[in-house]
């Protein structure tokens, strides 16, 4: 699925529809990408967001992804969820199939398998532009994924990614 774009009054809409929550993490994420634009720090953004059913961390995932690229001015947030639902609602695309991880068969976890020659260039010339990766439902990833999500992201990039989940 294609990411989801706001146009201008969308987004301007949702950033005065925020709560104060939501609101410090937005003034904070946009504080640390302004200070990573202009060389004021080096430090690369993690960040968990949380929060029970109904609170808003959709609302914000997206709003967020919209900030992200309108402060770097071109596409640099690659979204990815666990769940195809979850997909749907922040416009991203499947964990699995994005960062070539394999799938558990039968509970057991599956050894991740290493990418070489042309299909590794590809993927690194398809994420080249890539700065961010947001993870959405970020709890329902196994101990496991995470690693492996760490092993792939330090085969495709050089440098670190953000990452916002």
């Amino acid at each position: 699925m294609p990411e989801q774009h706001m146009t201008d009054d969308e987004f301007l809409y949702a950033r005065r529809a925020m709560n104060v929550g939501q609101m410090e993490a937005f003034l904070f994420i946009t504080r640390s990408i302004s200070e990573q634009l202009n060389n004021q720090s080096d430090e690369r953004l993690r960040l968990f967001i949380t929060g029970n059913a109904g609170t808003g961390k959709t609302f914000l995932f997206n709003l967020l992804k919209n900030q992200v690229n309108r402060c770097y001015g071109k596409q640099v947030v690659k979204v990815c969820a666990l769940t195809g639902v979850a997909e749907r609602l922040v416009g991203g695309s499947p964990l699995h199939s994005t960062l070539k991880l394999p799938v558990q068969k039968d509970g057991r976890i599956v050894q991740m398998p290493i990418l070489t020659g042309n299909y590794l260039r590809l993927m690194r010339q398809q994420g080249q532009h890539t700065e961010f990766l947001f993870i959405d439902e970020i709890y329902m990833v196994p101990y496991e994924m995470l690693c492996m999500m760490d092993s792939r992201l330090k085969q495709l990039k050089t440098m670190n990614y953000s990452l916002v989940i």
